[in-house]
């Protein structure tokens, strides 16, 4: 069984959270009273149980217009001031001078809960991971078995050292949890709504949340994430069914045991740098494939770029591929870390893995839009890299090279005999994930021959020429 520390000061915390809310307009009570009605709070909302639950027992009040205010963020000065009087220490502080909080700054100074240089600008809405910080200082939380959750925690890898430890502890201890999605968004600010929420987990534990295990955050789709220890891989996505190493020695891990939850994830000493799907119930910031273009902006401050959105949080940059044929929703994902960038395909090792995850990236693709998976042919990739090798050579991109050789005439060379042949190129692109996404938005064929039925095999070949046009080609040859 596992043993824990830390669970006999919980109430201490329960107080907490209750002067957290009062800051706004709390009051304590226990007697049942009738529930009111605010204009803010729909039934459909995510919190509304929580605050409706509190307000019929007069734990919580509204506002005198008869609102809730579920967005309204605390200042670190009002969480300061709950805090020390929650830990007993109201009758001891002194009237100060300058900010009204000042006094309860320095008494949270004086007790821990805070180091000296830390909440400055008093009036600025407090973070999660300030909460969390000062949380675990305040009930000296100290799990010994808190490195198993790591994996649990999607954004655990660009959670800053300082608030990392106090992270997992409050996690386990059912304090912060994530948004549904693995991540727990420690740079994000408190709301009145999430601390309804946290005091219902507090105030009965029936309601409390414990913490994801691996299974769970597998089930949820929540199984990859920036920092991830790559030995957790395996267990979420099964051994890798191929690989391939990068100049730079990232090494990219293609897990296809089902086209259906296609993904690929990149590993530098042990730890995830980077990860890519175009399959699967993943979530990545609470979106997953198929959310509409206008979802993604109206929750995330993103960058539009030619069918795609980007995200740059925390050193972390997330490129949310978008689909024009289907209304521009998500058609795939990649998230890279600081240090995950594209190394060019210059050698023949780098060239036959960018190869190999052009035809898996495909075949996710069809499974997601329910095709059949195509088989790789040694031959077909044979005359794909041939032909990508001869334009970045000679320095053209048609389908036909300059003496007049077509797709058939190079897959027979390569002894390919089909009736049915077909044949996507690209060039100028920075990586395979951008060039599967221009085939998937072309308007000239190129999606209808990846996504065909009717094809049974498929080669990939890649080419890199400094100096040439394009610099990098992709080649697909496809035959039934």
């Amino acid at each position: 069984m596992r043993k824990r520390t830390g669970w006999g000061r919980l109430v201490v915390l329960g107080m907490l959270v209750l002067g957290l809310l009062s800051t706004g307009s709390l009051e304590a009570g226990a007697q049942a009273r009738t529930v009111p009605v605010f204009t803010d709070v729909c039934e459909s909302d995510w919190f509304a149980g929580e605050v409706l639950f509190l307000a019929g027992t007069g734990i919580i009040n509204g506002y005198p217009d008869a609102t809730f205010r579920p967005d309204r963020t605390i200042s670190r000065g009002e969480f300061i001031k709950i805090l020390v009087e929650a830990q007993g220490h109201a009758t001891s502080i002194g009237e100060g001078t300058g900010h009204w909080a000042s006094p309860y700054v320095e008494k949270a100074l004086e007790q821990g809960y805070l180091e000296p240089g830390e909440f400055e600008e008093l009036d600025r809405p407090i973070l999660r991971k300030e909460i969390v910080l000062a949380i675990h200082r305040a009930l000296a939380l100290n799990y010994r078995d808190r490195n198993e959750f790591i994996p649990v925690i999607r954004d655990y890898g660009v959670i800053e050292p300082k608030y990392s430890t106090a992270a997992l502890d409050t996690y386990i201890a059912g304090i912060v949890t994530g948004y549904g999605d693995g991540y727990l968004h420690l740079e994000r600010t408190a709301t009145r709504a999430e601390a309804s929420a946290l005091t219902i987990r507090l105030l009965d534990p029936a309601r409390r949340v414990q913490p994801e295990t691996l299974e769970e955050a597998v089930a949820l789709g929540s199984d990859l994430g920036i920092g991830l220890d790559a030995g957790n891989l395996a267990p979420r996505l099964g051994e890798p069914t191929d690989s391939y190493r990068e100049s730079d020695g990232l090494v990219w891990n293609i897990h296809a045991r089902d086209y259906r939850d296609f993904s690929m994830a990149a590993v530098r000493d042990g730890m995830v740098e980077a990860y890519y799907f175009n399959s699967g119930s993943r979530k990545v910031e609470g979106i997953g494939l198929d959310t509409p273009k206008g979802e993604v902006q109206r929750l995330l401050p993103v960058t539009e770029q030619e069918n795609a959105l980007v995200l740059q949080k925390g050193g972390v940059k997330t490129t949310f591929y978008l689909d024009s044929h289907r209304e521009d929703r998500v058609q795939a994902i990649l998230v890279q870390g600081a240090s995950a960038g594209f190394s060019l395909p210059s050698t023949p090792e780098q060239q036959a893995g960018w190869e190999k995850a052009l035809f898996h990236i495909a075949n996710g693709e069809r499974a997601k839009l329910g095709g059949p998976p195509l088989s790789w042919s040694p031959a077909a990739s044979a005359a794909a890299r041939l032909h990508g090798t001869d334009m970045g050579t000679r320095g053209y991109f048609s389908h036909t090279c300059p003496s007049g050789t077509d797709v058939r005439t190079r897959l027979g060379a390569q002894g390919v005999d089909s009736s049915y042949m077909g044949e996507n190129l690209a060039a100028g692109q920075e990586s395979v994930f951008d060039a599967h996404a221009g085939w998937m938005n072309s308007r000239t064929g190129h999606r209808e021959t990846l996504l065909s039925p009717e094809f049974k095999f498929l080669g990939a070949g890649v080419f890199h020429r400094e100096g040439s046009p394009y610099g990098t080609y992709y080649v697909q040859n496809f035959f039934q």
